[in-house]
């Protein structure tokens, strides 16, 4: 542990007259092996002096974290010239008697008058481990959220049946990437929540995280107890189709926060227990079916009643999905109980999305490619038969409706003007970043569907597809593909310095190219 060097001078001070008064002694056996040093400081050293827990999770092919209940370090060996003595010092003036020594270690003593033991020597180590911030790794739950997703089938069944989620259901939405909403202190894990197994970072589907895991624990398993139950959890997990998020936390390298942000971002909904992923299908087909039953109820944006909506599609779709595609549309009404309010830019993004899928779709497998203008007018009418619903024209009006309502309690609103304001927006395509890339071709421009959530997390592998779809990219081209795997440690700048070169084009203007 680490302290800063102003606290080290007493400690110091009090080590160096003990050594002065005292015989140091090595204790009868002496086993490297059983002592890992870790370096601590900064926000991590605070976080254990204040008494909080820490959470190590180990992974095959990759160095293990730390982590606290928000923040994830990757631990790193680093390897010292000179070995470490780990001494246990007893307390200060408490001197042994003769009697206890061996007739060797009085020999060693060299008939000293007085034979101090105080401090003893219990271990050696040649290494210790550093914490750095890592960004969380979130691929393993990528992969085993897909091994079990909703689908329409799904849903379709359940409203059939009349059954919904017991637990209450989803996540609400968060942004990840860059200026991500993180959340902060969350709960810590239960109490004695098992040690992760081990993941493969860069897997890309379940079988290969699956196999990965096993190979890992196979190989570190210890002939112990506690090493044959955490392989037979690994291999346990490895067949299971179904997690609870206790079941995620453990195996995620990640802290609990990072992952129910990553679970909000993904629209995860809580079923039955277990956390289960919306298939694409199913989150386009919900969130659709929700924008209809707005526009043909003419609900007003911010002014949208669940129930309404329930009963214009509830026949195809249970509650809980309802409650998943109000999420990601929007939030729930700041000031009045039972209504939600519908973000015009996530409507406007989805249906923005849903257009440019139809042409990928409509292409058969070739690139599906449609002009920029003829998108933008397609694209724009749709829009504008939501935005035009009537209904205040901001959160702030929309409270200001509400009886009771304090002046304070309104002004508290203005950060979401942005997000929910209907005043003067426009289908532009800044919304659409992340979801396509632009061609030039005969004089024309094309964009074709490139949604950002179907590349690789793994940030080698991004990049690699990035420079398969097209060669260079200017900054701000790239940019909306590659903030969702920026964090702690990972800025833009780096990732951009580590896997592309800048290339200078003859007009002045600059590209990355793959490195």
């Amino acid at each position: 542990k680490h302290h800063e060097a102003g606290g080290q001078s007493g400690a110091m001070e009090d080590i160096k007259a003990r050594l002065d008064n005292s015989l140091v002694v090595f204790a009868p056996r002496l086993v490297k092996s059983e002592y890992k040093l870790m370096t601590l400081e900064g926000d991590l050293l605070k976080h254990i002096e204040a008494g909080k827990s820490l959470w190590v999770k180990a992974a095959a092919g990759s160095n293990a974290v730390v982590c606290t209940e928000t923040k994830t370090f990757e631990l790193q060996l680093v390897e010292t010239s000179n070995t470490l003595l780990l001494a246990q010092l007893g307390a200060a003036g408490d001197d042994d008697d003769d009697d206890d020594l061996s007739g060797d270690e009085s020999a060693a003593a060299g008939g000293a008058a007085r034979v101090g033991r105080d401090i003893e020597v219990v271990g050696l180590c040649g290494s210790s481990f550093e914490a750095k911030p890592t960004p969380p790794r979130l691929e393993l739950l990528h992969s085993l959220l897909q091994r079990s997703m909703l689908t329409v089938e799904d849903a379709n069944e359940d409203a059939a049946a009349g059954e919904d989620d017991a637990d209450g259901g989803t996540f609400s939405p968060r942004k990840r990437g860059r200026g991500a909403d993180v959340a902060t202190g969350a709960p810590a894990p239960p109490a004695g929540a098992p040690v992760s197994p081990p993941k493969t970072p860069s897997s890309k589907s379940a079988s290969a995280a699956a196999a990965s895991a096993v190979k890992g624990a196979d190989d570190g398993a210890a002939a112990t107890p506690a090493g044959k139950a955490a392989l037979a959890e690994t291999r346990t997990l490895n067949r299971a189709t179904h997690f609870t998020l206790r079941d995620l936390e453990a195996c995620v390298q990640a802290s609990r926060a990072e992952i129910l942000v990553e679970l909000s971002a993904l629209g995860v909904v809580r079923r039955k227990g277990y956390e289960r992923l919306i298939s694409p299908e199913l989150r386009a087909a919900v969130i659709g079916a929700v924008l209809d039953a707005i526009a043909e109820n003419a609900m007003p944006l911010l002014s949208v009643r669940p129930s309404s909506v329930a009963a214009f599609v509830g026949d195809r779709f249970p509650a809980y999905a309802v409650r998943f595609a109000l999420a990601r549309l929007g939030r729930e009404h700041p000031t009045q109980a039972g209504k939600w309010c519908v973000s015009a830019r996530r409507a406007a993004r989805f249906l923005g999305r849903q257009l440019l899928d139809l042409v990928r779709q409509q292409a058969a497998g070739k690139a599906g490619l449609i002009e920029e203008g003829e998108f933008l007018a397609a694209w724009a009418a749709a829009v504008a038969n939501l935005t035009a619903l009537g209904g205040p024209p901001s959160l702030k009006e929309a409270a200001k409706q509400v009886p009771g309502t304090s002046d304070s309690d309104v002004e508290a609103l203005e950060d979401e003007q942005g997000e929910y304001s209907l005043d003067g927006f426009e289908a532009k395509l800044s919304i659409l970043e992340g979801l396509f890339v632009r061609h030039e071709r005969a004089g024309e421009t094309l964009l074709e569907c490139y949604p950002e959530d179907e590349l690789p997390l793994d940030a080698k592998e991004r990049f690699a597809a990035l420079f398969t779809k097209q060669t260079e990219w200017a900054k701000e081209q790239i940019q909306p593909f590659v903030d969702p795997i920026t964090g702690p440690g990972r800025t833009l700048v780096d990732l951009l310095l580590r896997f592309t070169r800048v290339v200078n084009k003859a007009d002045g203007s600059v590209v990355h190219a793959r490195r």
